[in-house]
């Protein structure tokens, strides 16, 4: 088993790689907002059945981004709290 000073590093390292998920989610988050934008103007007033389902496959795209992000940070709350046990 790994010492309290290896795990520390360990949750350490896994929170810098969280903190680089998030800023990855963050501009996911941006890019399909854009994207969602985009194609709203570029189909407003078309008759294609098909627009509002690709609006609405850009609107869960968004919203499970904004889901992983709760998560993400929420492990930075465990993981302070984890190591503050230590």
């Amino acid at each position: 088993m790994a010492g309290i000073e290896e795990v520390r590093a360990s949750v350490a390292l896994a929170n810098e790689r969280v903190n680089q998920a998030l800023a990855a989610v963050a501009s996911a988050v941006e890019a399909t907002q854009d994207a969602h934008s985009i194609f709203s103007s570029a189909t407003q007033g078309s008759a294609q059945v098909a627009v509002p389902q690709g609006l609405g496959m850009l609107t869960q795209a968004g919203e499970n981004l904004t889901a992983a992000n709760g998560n993400l940070n929420g492990w930075v709350g465990f993981a302070d709290e984890y190591v503050s046990r230590l």
